[in-house]
């Protein structure tokens, strides 16, 4: 994480320096244009080949992290069984799958970089309600100290709400459009489960 964050400044900084602040809002390849990829053609694809593997980079981590989540929630009911099997290794190749054709088609659909944007924008929807959820353990059970959730559920929301207006909206939908199938699963679930019960007077 310091690494990356090292990382981060340096190359905000390079670009801030580079091009300005209006240029950097304005201009649609920053990073080429700060190394003059224009006038340089082989280092414009360099750039662009590097962008592009960390990209995919991106995109492949949050596709193993969704299948993960997809295969415990499906474990505990939240989704169709279906998606809880796991493969001779190990993993959960049924909801691997399903989150991969689900980014492919929001990549076909959208491109890239608004699939980037959307799993950015939900990734923060995602940490705020995990900081809010450490917020209600209780005190007991706390190993750690509740100022880094109060502090990471603002700036969360923050993050997300400098996003696109249109990476936003639809990151609420793909949430509300979650949240309803997965209510919708585990109340057909419980109710496969569970028996009819009478609760008989004592």
């Amino acid at each position: 994480l310091l690494v990356t964050l090292v990382a981060y400044l340096v190359v905000g900084a390079a670009l801030l320096r580079g091009l300005g602040l209006t240029g950097l809002v304005t201009e649609p390849t920053p990073l080429v244009a700060v190394v003059g990829g224009d006038s340089v053609s082989w280092l414009g694809v360099v750039v662009r080949t590097v962008a592009a593997a960390a990209t995919v980079s991106a995109l492949l981590m949050v596709l193993g992290a969704a299948g993960a989540t997809a295969s415990a929630m499906a474990r505990r009911g939240d989704l169709p069984r279906w998606a809880a099997r796991m493969g001779s290794l190990g993993t959960p190749w049924r909801a691997e799958l399903a989150a991969t054709v689900l980014a492919g088609l929001a990549a076909v659909l959208a491109g890239p970089v608004v699939s980037v944007l959307l799993s950015a924008c939900c990734s923060l929807l995602h940490h705020t309600l995990v900081n809010l959820a450490a917020l209600r353990l209780p005190v007991p059970l706390r190993r750690w100290p509740a100022w880094p959730s109060l502090l990471g559920v603002p700036l969360c929301l923050t993050l997300a709400g400098l996003l696109p207006g249109t990476s936003l909206w639809v990151s609420l939908a793909v949430v509300a459009l979650g949240t309803a199938l997965s209510t919708a699963a585990a109340r057909r679930g419980s109710t496969r489960r569970s028996p009819l019960r009478v609760a008989w007077p004592r």
